[in-house]
């Protein structure tokens, strides 16, 4: 069983039992490729005084080969925050392949295990714009969060929106599929995009996901045998998780 976090990577056995450690010079939350031969990580670099955060494959030894994307960092110094666009890329690894979420060309861009760019998914998908009820739920979250609100004073000032959420909200790699969930909601349901791993799209539907609100990382965990795996904290009891778990109709 592989482990990543901050700058190295862990393997323990089935018991428990830790075998060995891989440190890294730079890098965080890697995914294995070809068999443990090559790495996928977040980095961070800083170009004409702009931060960003990029996507980086890695060698066998956690040594940095290639950039493969990048987007600008939420926060810049002297800068405006953009409250909706605070997430780092996601990425994911599967057949040797690596799929990048693009959010400004709205579309998963797919390498091989080389980092070579070998396809995208292609698809018409609207963009939900951010109203002002969005805005105001924004500003509410930031003022309440134990973790923000001794800062919203000054938050505040800083904050800006744009006119529209991006249209990725979350993708995942699973079941030889890619899952595209937009923003788009309309009663309760998401949309799904679902494309092979060449980024054909197969099929568009609707699925009942449940979300906690815009403000928080969407609460979608996994995609794994057609189904959705959410944890989510219990409403009633905020020291309980609750998973729940939705199938994807007719995949």
């Amino acid at each position: 069983m592989m482990v990543s976090s901050r700058g190295k990577i862990s393997w323990f056995s089935k018991s428990g039992a830790l075998i060995r450690e891989q440190k890294a010079k730079r890098g965080e939350f890697f995914k294995s490729l070809a068999g443990g031969k090559a790495f996928v990580g977040l980095t961070a670099k800083i170009q004409d005084q702009t931060v960003y955060n990029v996507v980086t494959l890695f060698d066998a030894g956690l040594n940095p080969v290639k950039d493969l994307y990048q987007r600008k960092h939420w926060f810049q110094q002297g800068k405006k925050i953009d409250p909706v666009n605070v997430r780092a890329p996601r990425y994911c690894v599967s057949k040797d392949r690596i799929f990048i979420d693009d959010n400004q060309a709205g579309c998963i861009r797919i390498y091989d295990r080389r980092g070579t760019t070998i396809g995208k998914t292609t698809v018409q998908i609207d963009r939900m714009p951010v109203t002002q009820a969005d805005r105001q739920a924004y500003h509410q979250y930031y003022r309440n969060h134990p973790i923000y609100k001794n800062y919203y004073a000054n938050l505040k000032h800083i904050i800006q929106f744009p006119s529209h959420y991006p249209i990725i909200q979350f993708f995942d790699v699973a079941d030889q599929r890619i899952y595209l969930f937009s923003h788009i909601r309309e009663a309760g349901k998401s949309e799904l995009y679902i494309f092979n791993l060449d980024g054909k799209l197969l099929k568009k539907t609707d699925i009942p996901i449940a979300e906690i609100n815009r403000q928080e990382v969407f609460p979608l965990i996994r995609v794994k045998n057609s189904r959705v795996y959410q944890l989510i904290e219990n409403i009633d009891d905020e020291e309980q998780l609750d998973l729940i778990i939705t199938k994807i109709g007719g995949n």
